[in-house]
């Protein structure tokens, strides 16, 4: 190819002079020629770089890959106030392991005792006016003669005793109701599990709808796993196929899974960036797992690669 083009090359300034073409010109004619013979006998190879970290291999010759999550058995947890208030005490932090019954944090409560205070000042002297008309009333029924008295004041005192009573009553359910009151701002732990979150701080006022919740707990000793199969895939898709789930970036870590349940409704994929405007186009079919505590750290919310086997 060369020989040839060199001769070419050669006729062509052979014949130059028949040609009457400007020096420019040929010039011009001389580097395409070049440029056209330097890049026909050059090949331009684009180097493929290893990836950072291998490829998970799959564990079946025929397999069905999703995407999963980590989740607590029960689901987690979120741990609100009865009511809202401020934060006055917090006791746990995230990652420690509670029993139930444990107290988690607790509110201002300074309040809610001088309310408690005033009513039992007020059952206290509600209590006296109660026993001085009970007094009142016995010494008229005792009386031995009994036109000395009118019957009609007689029972009004009874009247009176009575309302006294009652309101006696209503003191006693506004004590009890406070103690409670009282009692509520220790919040404690339901069950026994693992703090996922503290969302909150000494002095945070917080409502009792508060989103995210103050405490998160979660039971890990058996983790959920949620897979996301596309609904593509979803026809492959039968109970008790077996799984294998491997940690994103590190295709040597992976576990069993044992199967529970397909979840029969299919749900939009949540692969969400948090934009409020996001839409979504596919949709996917959940299948749950359950998994012991493997031999590394594994979190929950943590996303996994998930290979089902295909029968």
């Amino acid at each position: 190819m060369l020989e040839k083009f060199v001769k070419n090359l050669v006729n062509f300034f052979r014949d130059f002079k028949y040609l009457r073409l400007p020096f420019s010109t040929l010039f011009a004619i001389l580097g395409v020629f070049l440029a056209f013979f330097y890049i026909n006998s050059k090949e331009f190879r684009i180097t493929a770089k290893a990836p950072i970290t291998a490829p998970a291999s799959k564990p079946f010759n025929s397999s069905i890959s999703g995407t999963a999550i980590v989740e607590s058995v029960g689901k987690n947890i979120d741990i609100a106030s009865y009511y809202s208030g401020r934060v006055a005490e917090v006791f746990i932090q995230e990652g420690a392991r509670v029993k139930a019954g444990t107290p988690l944090f607790k509110l201002n409560d300074l309040e809610d005792k001088a309310k408690l205070a005033a009513i039992q000042a007020e059952y206290e002297a509600q209590l006296a006016m109660v026993k001085n008309l009970r007094q009142q009333y016995q010494r008229l029924e005792n009386l031995e003669n009994k036109a000395a008295v009118a019957a009609q004041d007689i029972e009004s005192k009874a009247l009176e005793l009575e309302k006294a009573n009652a309101d006696l009553k209503r003191l006693e359910a506004k004590i009890t109701e406070q103690k409670l009151i009282l009692e509520h701002a220790l919040i404690r732990s339901p069950v026994s599990a693992t703090v996922l979150q503290v969302n909150i701080r000494e002095g945070e006022y917080i409502s009792a709808s508060a989103h995210p919740a103050p405490i998160i707990l979660a039971e890990d000793s058996l983790y959920q796993i949620r897979v996301d199969i596309d609904e593509i895939n979803a026809p492959y898709i039968k109970p008790n196929q077996p799984a294998f789930a491997f940690l994103k970036g590190n295709s040597e870590k992976k576990f069993p899974l044992k199967f529970v349940r397909i979840e029969p409704y299919m749900v939009p994929k949540k692969d969400l960036t948090g934009n409020t405007a996001e839409r979504h186009d596919i949709r996917v079919l959940q299948i749950i797992y359950h998994a012991t505590k493997p031999d590394f750290p594994l979190y929950m919310g943590q996303q996994l690669e998930v290979y089902v086997e295909r029968t």
